[in-house]
């Protein structure tokens, strides 16, 4: 698409801006380290990214529905995304060279420990959250229509976050739910039909929790 020559010239000067801002705030970081300052450096951007994810959390939890729950939270996940990938970069230098040297967590593991304990563990999210998904499986199991998008995308940011985020905040229950489910359903066909009947239902389920999985469950769930 062609653009009139005022609007390319803008573009390139906001681009030449922004590359000048970059090495500008790369260089400080650089210029902080050597002074042996980066400690102080790593301990600010922490905390300037707890204190902005709990503003974004008390802006989601202050306004969302239970309809738009997962929707809203994937809006949340990427803006915190793609807000740590802008530091991770502008911080570089800190990473490779103190972070490493003194063992500590690199930026963005650490932004992904704030965002589990933040947003995800706050205590009006963590059981919401928890009824959100497993609703939706609910729902999709009695072939109801469901937002599958928001639903991978939520099911791979607990697992981004740490295996055992995703075992604990989805899987176990998960697992317990789904035990309860077919339990009941079993209970429910044997009464009502005949065991062929029965093996041909229980086969067709088999075939949609694999489906189930390979569509936005993580594969881990599938291991014994």
């Amino acid at each position: 698409m062609r653009h009139s020559p005022d609007i390319d010239e803008r573009f390139n000067s906001l681009h030449t801006h922004i590359k000048k801002i970059y090495k500008k705030i790369s260089r400080s970081v650089y210029n902080l380290v050597q002074e042996k300052k980066a400690q102080f450096v790593y301990d600010s951007v922490v905390k300037e990214v707890e204190t902005y994810t709990q503003k974004k959390a008390k802006t989601f939890l202050a306004n969302v529905s239970e309809e738009s729950f997962l929707s809203d939270l994937c809006v949340v996940w990427k803006d915190h995304k793609s807000s740590m990938k802008v530091i991770c970069d502008l911080m570089m230098y800190l990473d490779n060279i103190y972070v490493v040297a003194k063992d500590l967590k690199p930026l963005f593991q650490k932004s992904l420990e704030i965002f589990r304990d933040v947003v995800v563990r706050h205590e009006d999210a963590r059981d919401r959250l928890r009824h959100v998904l497993l609703d939706h499986i609910r729902r999709d199991r009695k072939n109801e229509v469901i937002d599958r998008i928001s639903l991978k995308t939520v099911l791979g940011m607990l697992h981004e976050i740490g295996k055992e985020t995703y075992r604990t905040e989805f899987e176990i229950p998960f697992l317990k739910f789904t035990k309860d489910f077919y339990i009941a359903e079993t209970n429910t066909i044997l009464r009502e039909n005949t065991c062929t009947v029965y093996l041909v239902k229980a086969t067709k389920r088999l075939r949609e929790e694999d489906d189930r999985v390979a569509q936005y469950l993580n594969i881990c769930t599938l291991k014994p």
